[in-house]
């Protein structure tokens, strides 16, 4: 909530009414919801340092976040957005019958009060609730932008644990790096095996394939060696009629020549080895 004076249009409430407020109303109902809670506004903090950094590190590791848009403040809005950005567990409240919500967060749900003793038991059992809820529901988004415009952003945030990462030491940086790089030396040597697969696959796979080509390739030239053959053959038979033992002669040379060809594996070899090539290329 604002900590100074407020005024919007003809309304207007000093700092020491919203104190008051504070004091008497929205903490007693946190503490009467979760006794041991810690509640903490921006200017109750003592310790040396700048205000905004301190508000900064709260906003970033507080379990809960309580924030009273009752008044339009700048700053409210300002913070509000830094730890809607973060993390959930943030509750809107605002009084009932006051200012309207901006329409940057009208959509959003809020808790709405009365500034009397009846609100004050209203307020608590329905904070109650609401922190209930954040306990039982850790890893669900609280609002829109986390929900739908940065998950990645929320996951990253609930796997690098950022809130408790603010005071770390020097050891536990150095912890980190080591652990880190351990992992980062583990998943090269992952993927180092993984290329070494790969690549014996695709020889395999190119292998097979100019293989393929070759048997296919001897097929063609096995067939088309012995029509050329038979067919030399016949002419031959129509030009010698009387030389049958010629023909046959001729016959079993032509296919002896052409099951020679066929077997001889330096060419073959070195045919199969051209079509590899070529298939390697296109998978790489």
């Amino acid at each position: 909530m604002a900590i100074g004076d407020q005024k919007y249009g003809e309304l207007s409430i000093t700092a020491e009414e919203l104190r008051t407020r504070y004091d008497d109303l929205i903490k007693e109902a946190i503490l009467n919801s979760r006794p041991d809670l810690e509640v903490i506004r921006s200017d109750d903090v003592e310790a040396p340092g700048g205000i905004t950094s301190d508000i900064f590190k709260r906003i970033i590791k507080s379990d809960y976040v309580v924030a009273d848009i009752t008044y339009p403040n700048p700053n409210v809005f300002y913070e509000l957005g830094i730890r809607h950005a973060i993390k959930p567990g943030t509750t809107l409240i605002k009084e009932k019958n006051g200012i309207p919500a901006p329409f940057d967060i009208s959509h959003t749900r809020y808790i709405e009060y009365e500034n009397t003793p009846t609100g004050l038991k209203k307020l608590s059992d329905k904070l109650r609730k609401q922190f209930i809820w954040f306990d039982s529901n850790p890893n669900i988004p609280d609002n829109q932008f986390i929900e739908l415009t940065a998950p990645e952003m929320f996951e990253h945030f609930q796997s690098t644990n950022l809130g408790s990462e603010i005071q770390k030491n020097p050891e536990d940086d150095k912890k980190s790096e080591i652990k880190n790089n351990t992992k980062e030396k583990e998943l090269e040597g992952k993927l180092q095996e993984y290329r070494k697969e790969l690549l014996v696959t695709i020889e395999r796979n190119a292998d097979e394939k100019a293989k393929l080509v070759v048997y296919i390739t001897k097929a063609v030239y096995f067939i088309a060696f012995v029509v050329t053959t038979f067919y030399i053959v016949d002419h031959m038979s129509i030009l010698l009629p009387y030389n049958m033992f010629m023909s046959a002669f001729l016959d079993t040379t032509m296919l002896i020549s052409a099951f020679l060809a066929i077997k001889y594996d330096i060419f073959w070899n070195k045919y199969k080895e051209i079509i590899k090539n070529m298939f390697l290329k296109i998978y790489k």
